[in-house]
């Protein structure tokens, strides 16, 4: 390792990458907006740990007390964490023999500006990396409730970091899934609405990427409301636009469609490919619209810099690193960056799968002690307990086949894996 060839070119950088970074992150015109940004905070870690917390009832009501009695005392809340190590994220760039020959014929031609071009674009371009990844992570997070990570011990491995939404806040549709013309996506929303609310929270966002947004605003039941909610009957008029929906909801409901548009591409092997951010038909429903913190932390080697290394620290978090080799002969621009994206208050996120529908094997005998789940029957107490044992509590004896079916396909797949392993089918 030495220092790079190019050191006159990148004297004022800092200046110049910080720049560029603001005008990425404000957006351009032509630029893809960046979600994490407006839903999530950064937030600074010294011992290099993340952490999730949530309470379990953050508001209750006060009591109404006659003068000079005692006021009584009130629950603690209590809370639950979640905590890690913050992993590295980092994208390398590189300039072969051949490239620094073209570099060396421009400049023997006066072409500087050219070269300078060439060696802030591999500069940008890591940067940006950096961004493209926590925007990937942030919207899995809030698409799934979990996130994907690299492991820094074992390069091409992925460790999923899941950040404890319950069970419970998990739906399926109540029939069919949203592809299908019969299904009815407002009266599927409200159901989740309406149960976050008997939980304590008002859900007033409800979020989903745009081929969602699409089948719900080309759907007949869909069409139907927004005709009653302008007082024209029939059937035969053209969907409504989602400016026209949200007023609609928003006036009746109280909640509005949030559309998430954000794709990412990945590069492997040299391969490129397209990624959606958002996780497939998932629709989210939350309080509000901050929903979480970038967690970032320092890195080894701003403490431990290597003197062959040109750094450039941009915005907060991001370590930029210039140097050349020999033998081949190349020239490194590489970015390195310790952060994760972390949902906060989970309790008050609620999820519903567009494609989960109640499947054709599962039904129902009301009035005796068994209960039929993909063509095998198993006893009501045995069900009950499998999915108490995956966090589905609410679930009990009390419950009609039905309600208890409703819950299992609300599940995740990993959490509906679990109940069968332990139902033994």
């Amino acid at each position: 390792m030495a220092q790079t060839k190019f050191l006159d070119y990148f004297k004022g950088f800092n200046v110049v990458a910080n720049t560029f970074y603001k005008t990425l992150i404000d957006g351009k015109k032509d630029a893809q907006p960046y979600y994490h940004k407006a839903l999530f905070t950064e937030e600074y870690s010294v011992d290099g740990k993340w952490r999730s917390v949530t309470g379990d009832s953050s508001r209750v009501t006060a009591d109404l007390v006659t003068l000079d009695s005692r006021l009584p005392l009130k629950k603690r809340d209590s809370i639950k964490k979640a905590e890690d190590s913050i992993p590295k994220l980092g994208m390398k760039m590189t300039l072969n023999e051949n490239q620094m020959k073209q570099i060396q014929l421009l400049e023997l031609t006066n072409n500087f500006a050219q070269v300078e071009n060439i060696l802030y674009r591999d500069a940008f371009r890591v940067v940006q990396g950096i961004e493209e990844m926590k925007e990937y992570m942030a919207l899995q997070a809030v698409s799934t409730g979990m996130a994907l990570v690299a492991d820094s011990d074992k390069p091409g491995i992925g460790v999923r970091v899941d950040f404890g939404v319950p069970a419970n806040n998990r739906f399926g549709v109540d029939s069919v899934a949203w592809s299908n013309p019969a299904s009815d996506p407002i009266k599927d929303i409200d159901r989740m609405v309406d149960y976050a609310f008997e939980e304590g929270y008002s859900l007033r966002y409800i979020h989903m990427d745009k081929k969602t947004s699409r089948l719900l605003l080309a759907n007949a039941n869909v069409k139907a409301y927004y005709g009653n909610s302008i007082q024209v009957t029939g059937t035969n008029f053209l969907a409504p636009r989602l400016e026209q929906l949200n007023d609609a909801l928003s006036s009746d409901k109280g909640y509005v469609i949030n559309v998430i548009d954000r794709t990412v591409k990945f590069e492997r092997d040299g391969v490129r490919e397209v990624k959606n951010c958002w996780a497939d038909g998932m629709v989210v429903g939350t309080v509000d619209l901050s929903l979480g913190k970038v967690v970032h932390t320092d890195l080894a080697e701003e403490r431990f810099p290597d003197e062959d290394v040109v750094y450039t620290k941009v915005g907060s978090h991001i370590l930029m690193s210039r140097w050349h080799e020999n033998d081949p002969i190349r020239e490194f621009t590489s970015s390195q960056a310790s952060v994760i994206p972390v949902l906060d208050d989970v309790d008050s996120i609620f999820y519903l799968d567009t494609n989960d529908e109640v499947s054709a094997n599962d039904s129902q005998t009301e009035g005796d002690a068994n209960i039929t789940v993909k063509s095998n029957t198993v006893t009501r107490e045995a069900f009950i307990a499998a999915l108490n044992k995956v966090g589905v509590t609410k679930a009990n004896d009390r419950n009609t086949d039905a309600k208890l079916l409703e819950y299992y396909n609300s599940l995740t797949d990993e959490n509906e894996a679990l109940v069968d392993t332990e139902l033994g089918i």
